[in-house]
């Protein structure tokens, strides 16, 4: 497995141990949010997360069921049976061996959905074949209708969804810009989670978060919660960070609960909250000073 997907069982692990904390978070929810992206299933027919989840799984064991009380006939081609054997083992084995699914994840699941609009296909190619009984003929009209209004509400969700610029990467382009003007350009800049920082800032960038680095770095500092060592023993002065609070309350207060393994690096900065000497930019993306930081601390060799 890429030291991504270690690192992110790591986390996974770390936070949610038990099979309680585990279903209660959405981490386990990627394949099923593939199909509110693709049918909008949120955003037009306003379905809570529950109903989602439980359409997209019918889907998939209907079509499974398809293929299987099929087997037998010529009406499914060799591959399409092939598909649902890989698309079961690959849902089987990201579901519970890798689990680190969330909503970010839908894309894993492209052949998931496939498998399902192929499966729709044949189906209502079978309903409406010239030997098929006539009283299957209405079956397939009325899945070819169901069909093109899914097709309809997609085509709604496209060009009525807003798709204005979320303010979260607004704020991070800003804080790349402000890396390349006040950071000296031979300086590397440290970041948990730098997601577009080094390619926009034009500065070598640190991922500390270790999603992107090494097994040494995984086992010396991330496991033994040593980011801000690194930016020590390497003489790192810049560390770039989203805050979901402003900077000063998060310094001056008590330890922040952490609640997602993503905001781990909030808990790192106010562990090493002495060594912060001042804020270089910061860049709003939300209230009660929610956003991109840039700052400067005195870690030192040592």
């Amino acid at each position: 497995m890429p030291i991504s997907g270690r690192v992110k069982l790591y986390y996974l692990n770390a936070f949610y141990p038990t099979l309680t904390s585990y279903l209660h978070s959405d981490e386990w929810t990627g394949p099923y949010n593939l199909f509110d992206k693709v049918f909008g299933l949120r955003y037009v027919l306003r379905l809570p997360a529950a109903a989602i989840y439980l359409l997209a799984a019918i889907a998939l064991l209907t079509a499974w069921g398809f293929v299987w009380v099929t087997r037998r006939s010529n009406l499914l081609p060799p591959s399409l049976r092939l598909l649902a054997i890989i698309v079961f083992l690959h849902l089987l084995y990201m579901q519970l061996g890798y689990r680190e699914l969330r909503p970010y994840t839908a894309y894993y699941f492209a052949p998931e959905l496939l498998f399902v609009v192929l499966a729709v296909a044949f189906f209502v190619t079978g309903l409406a074949g010239q030997t098929a009984p006539p009283w299957r003929r209405p079956a397939a009209v009325a899945v070819c209708c169901g069909a093109i209004g899914i097709c309809a509400v997609a085509w709604v969700v496209w060009h009525t969804h807003d798709r204005s610029l979320r303010p979260y990467w607004v704020a991070r382009l800003n804080l790349a810009a402000d890396i390349a003007r006040l950071v000296p350009a031979d300086a590397r800049v440290a970041a948990f989670w730098p997601g577009l920082l080094g390619e926009f800032s034009q500065h070598p960038v640190t991922p500390l978060d270790g999603i992107i680095g090494s097994q040494s770095y995984f086992g010396d500092y991330v496991k033994k919660g040593r980011e801000m060592d690194y930016m020590r023993t390497h003489n790192i002065h810049y560390l770039a960070i989203y805050l979901t609070e402003d900077v000063a309350r998060l310094l001056d207060g008590p330890a922040p609960l952490i609640q997602n393994w993503s905001d781990l690096g909030q808990l790192r900065l106010w562990q090493a909250r002495q060594a912060v000497k001042r804020v270089l930019s910061v860049r709003r993306s939300g209230q009660d000073g929610e956003g991109s930081y840039l700052l400067d601390l005195s870690l030192r060799p040592g």
